[in-house]
């Protein structure tokens, strides 16, 4: 059995709810907000758009944050209020974070924005997220701060100093029912060893940790866009260069053989990265292997996939936007929320 992972960091529960209205396509959509957040799905022409949203409170914040509908999806979009585009100047002041996410101050209840669209794939029209938060309004904060004190209710408590023999036989497996041999660790020392109370932020309270950076990040908290804790170093894999789009850095694996006393096995595992959110859909992208071969099994089989298909559980395929009920985001009040709505 081989075992190979890509992940940075273990799991934190903070859990965000997703409302969606239905697609349209027209020259110039309205988008009525409901609540305090809401994700519009879109289908808007190649080049420049108006869009209207409606049902701001005059005065309060708001961010949006404009994505690709599907993973994979050869999109870009750029959002600004309008005129900004057409004639150089907005209607209203903004603040940029990136070219597809702006915060403004409502200046009324209904505001004009523009979205620019750029894709190479055929067809007119291009399927969108358009997600919308009002990031002060009393309902929103009520709802982060329940969320942050329930996740200050337990911390994630790691270990280093573990042999990779170590961690199979005693962490892994256990219970002597399994006839372990030939175990192998390629990687560095500190991307391996043991997790403990994590029951209430992980789903079961302790196992074998590995990570593309040194486990000590795996605590947390992840409050700093675009950290990063890994070790530079390419270390190409041939069973995990079909899940990802690019060089593959990091890699820890371990393997070993098994004999089973009984006629299943099951093995449970949570992936998690710091990649989560702000590198979704972008080149980055974090992936993980189990790979099992043996008696009865046709060539080396990764079960590390999206339950009910063969897609690989990697950062673009598993996150807030696709497969988005799978997903926990753990990012804190202070953090890149990345609009998880």
């Amino acid at each position: 059995m081989r075992i190979l992972s890509f992940p940075p960091s273990l799991l934190f529960n903070l859990l965000f709810f997703a409302f969606s209205t239905s697609i349209f396509a027209q020259q110039n959509p309205v988008v009525q907000l409901e609540g305090v957040k809401m994700r519009a799905a879109l289908e808007l022409p190649k080049g420049t758009s108006n869009v209207t949203l409606c049902g701001l409170e005059p005065g309060n914040s708001y961010k949006v944050i404009a994505v690709p509908m599907a993973y994979g999806q050869d999109a870009g979009f750029e959002i600004a209020p309008a005129p900004a585009f057409s004639k150089g100047t907005s209607s209203f002041a903004f603040m940029r974070e990136r070219k597809n996410e702006v915060r403004f101050a409502a200046p009324s209840d209904c505001v004009e924005i523009q979205v620019r669209a750029i894709s190479n794939e055929q067809g007119d029209q291009i399927p969108m997220y358009l997600s919308i938060l009002c990031e002060n309004c009393p309902e929103v904060n009520a709802s982060l701060e329940k969320v942050a004190g329930q996740s200050n209710q337990a911390s994630l408590e790691v270990q280093h100093g573990f042999s990779a023999e170590e961690l199979v036989q005693d962490v892994l497996v256990g219970g002597g029912c399994f006839q372990i041999s030939n175990v192998s660790f390629s990687g560095q020392a500190g991307q391996i060893g043991t997790f403990s109370n994590g029951l209430s932020n992980i789903g079961f309270s302790n196992g074998l940790i590995m990570a593309t950076g040194d486990i000590s990040v795996a605590p947390g908290p992840n409050d700093f866009n675009a950290a990063g804790g890994g070790y530079g170093i390419g270390t190409p894999d041939a069973d995990l260069q079909p899940l990802a789009n690019g060089p593959i850095f990091d890699m820890a694996n371990i393997e070993f053989d098994f004999v089973p006393t009984q006629n299943t096995v099951a093995f449970e595992f949570v992936f998690a990265s710091e990649e989560y959110c702000e590198y979704v859909n972008s080149q980055f992208n974090d992936v993980f292997g189990f790979f099992i071969s043996g008696p009865g099994i046709v060539g080396t089989k990764n079960i590390a996939v999206i339950p009910a298909t063969n897609t690989p559980i990697t950062i673009n395929s598993l996150n807030h936007l696709v497969n988005s009920g799978l997903y926990i985001h753990n990012t804190p009040i202070t953090g890149n929320n990345c609009l998880i709505i």
